[in-house]
């Protein structure tokens, strides 16, 4: 016989209490930052018809749909209470987090026009992974989310190399996109450790 151990923390009231409206309130300053920041850049393609900021606004949407279903406030603040985001949509926000942000990669650095070489590597890699995000949307939801945890976990990896690659090359603004990703991969990588139980999901609050 084998038996399964699970790591139970009790709490006051009070203590309970204090430690929710702690979580809360970064919650709070992370939604607000977001809002703002994708407000910011939607006016910003109205106004200059640049389609960088298009698709860093679906990035940045594609992000609060995820962190909305992962940490329920998208069901509380949006459904009353009925099931209508599960694992399914949390692969779709994953896979739109990915394929927009390769998008605004693309845009951003103008690597059409700036680095042709990378351009050639960078197409067949977009087609790929929407041929992986179709296939992967037509397995069971488990099965489907970790395959986009993983493909999408990994090809991340690829951003700071793209963006040191175009920063060498003598684009000055990759070194800004180089340095964000680098904050964004570790962020990716320390979730997708958690949802695929290779790191414990460790409060730290």
């Amino acid at each position: 016989d084998s038996a399964l151990y699970f790591p139970i923390t009790l709490w006051g009231e009070q203590e309970f209490v204090r430690k929710v409206a702690r979580e809360e309130f970064l919650y709070g300053i992370f939604w607000g930052g977001m809002s703002v920041m994708l407000l910011y850049n939607i006016f910003l393609f109205v106004a200059m018809r640049n389609r960088s900021y298009f698709y860093y606004s679906c990035y940045l949407l594609s992000v609060l749909l995820f962190v909305g279903i992962e940490s329920g406030h998208g069901a509380a603040w949006l459904t009353d209470g009925r099931i209508i985001f599960d694992k399914f949509h949390v692969t779709i926000a994953i896979w739109c987090t990915w394929l927009f942000g390769l998008l605004f990669a693309h845009r951003f650095l103008e690597i059409r026009e700036r680095h042709p070489l990378m351009h050639q590597f960078f197409k067949p890699l977009f087609v790929y992974s929407l041929l992986c995000c179709g296939l992967s949307l037509q397995l069971p939801p488990q099965a489907a989310l970790i395959v986009s945890v993983y493909f999408c976990g990994y090809a991340s990896a690829l951003m700071p190399l793209l963006g040191m690659y175009a920063w060498f090359s003598g684009n000055k603004i990759a070194s800004y996109f180089t340095l964000a990703w680098l904050c964004n991969v570790t962020g990716f990588v320390a979730v997708s450790l958690v949802a695929t139980g290779r790191a414990p999901a460790t409060p730290l609050l």
